[in-house]
């Protein structure tokens, strides 16, 4: 339970940028309520650690990344 009194348990999260700022945190505050992440990210190294991060923080934790550039039209279109 966050501390709002309310839980992301069950939930799914779409978190674009999650490899730095307001991304990473964002992302691993809701792994921390039990969220169910998609990280959508550039670099797939940075990525991967972040990742690491999530499954150590939580080794539960249900983390998948799609690796895209979301300034790409062709990407996003992928």
């Amino acid at each position: 339970m966050g501390d709002g009194g309310w839980s992301l348990d069950g939930r799914t999260a779409v978190v674009t940028g999650a490899t730095g700022g307001l991304g990473r945190l964002a992302a691993l505050a809701m792994a921390e309520q039990g969220a169910r992440l998609v990280l959508v990210c550039r670099d797939d190294q940075r990525a991967a650690r972040l990742v690491t991060v999530l499954v150590e923080r939580g080794p539960g934790a249900d983390v998948r990344m799609v690796i895209a550039d979301l300034s790409s039209q062709s990407e996003v279109r992928r």
